[in-house]
């Protein structure tokens, strides 16, 4: 019986560079290219996969940058490879992905006159206090603005 496992290799970035550099110099070469050399100022040699992503550069400020989407690190040059058909361009959209919640519009027939108390308010020490405080000012202000408004 064999069980599904998943490994994974830690690899020297600088080590596979100094192969990959090595590998693509020729010798007793008379043309303007003759290989990829480190941080070369006029030649970008780098090894995508078949999806676009960058694993592999002769270019050090490009080895933080690997495993990314080409296109992010390059744009003009990944362009370019689409261009010439070596890449195509697949647009796609997530119709089940998840998104914000829209609010609610408020919109109703007219404004809530009253409020209703939740069971949570209901069981809540601050809503009975902050609702006693609030009736005892409003029965000072309609004792102070109508004295008599209770006396019949």
């Amino acid at each position: 019986m064999l069980k599904p496992a998943v490994v994974g290799v830690k690899l020297n970035v600088s080590f596979w560079m100094s192969s990959f550099i090595n590998a693509t110099l020729k010798l007793n070469c008379k043309d303007e290219i003759c290989g990829c050399l480190r941080n070369d100022k006029h030649v970008d040699c780098v090894i995508l996969d078949d999806g676009g992503f960058l694993l592999m550069s002769n270019q050090e400020e490009y080895i933080s940058l690997i495993g990314q989407f080409f296109g992010e690190v390059d744009p003009v040059l990944m362009i370019s490879l689409v261009n010439t058909s070596l890449y195509s361009f697949n647009k796609t959209y997530d119709y089940q992905s998840v998104c914000d919640p829209e609010k609610d519009n408020k919109a109703a027939a007219g404004p809530r006159s009253i409020y209703v108390p939740t069971i949570a308010d209901l069981l809540s020490i601050g809503w009975w206090a902050s609702s006693a405080a609030w009736s005892i000012l409003q029965q000072l202000f309609f004792g102070l603005l109508f004295p008599n408004l209770l006396e019949t």
